[in-house]
């Protein structure tokens, strides 16, 4: 495992997360509009459900059956939205629009959000939406990460 140290704390440059114990990361201070990433999923707390949220069959933010896309909502409420209500709360809160495949689902706190490789985030009683993390290869084309 390559880690290197930043500002006293040693990081496991493979997820580019605090390797620390596995402790969970408590977001006590989680106001609207914040944000925070796990592996390739960025969480903004929404402060509200986007227009016409639906309760999800699954408490799995992200589609997918790999290993990489195993974030999972234990304790809240997971709702699928759509891309287009999505981007209304987020420029309601003085976000940025998202692309609508990069837009996932949302989930409502207290909740713990879990991944088998990523450290757990623990967040208070807050709306927060699931985006996925974008990069562009060398010809400058857009896609999503994925784990």
């Amino acid at each position: 495992m390559q880690t290197t140290l930043i500002d006293g704390t040693k990081y496991d440059l493979r997820h580019a997360l605090p390797a620390q114990n596995g402790e969970p990361r408590k977001h006590d201070a989680w106001a609207v509009g914040d944000a925070e990433h796990q592996g390739d999923i960025i969480v903004v707390n929404i402060g509200s459900l986007p227009n016409g949220a639906k309760k999800a069959k699954s408490a799995q933010v992200v589609d997918g059956d790999t290993q990489g896309s195993r974030h999972v909502v234990t304790g809240g409420e997971v709702y699928d939205v759509t891309p287009e209500a999505a981007n209304a709360v987020l420029k309601k809160i003085g976000r940025p629009e998202v692309g609508s495949v990069y837009v996932n689902r949302a989930f409502t706190g207290p909740a713990t959000l879990t991944h088998p490789e990523h450290r757990h985030h623990e967040f208070p009683e807050s709306v927060n939406l699931c985006i996925s993390q974008r990069s562009q290869d060398a010809e400058e084309r857009e896609a999503r990460v994925r784990d």
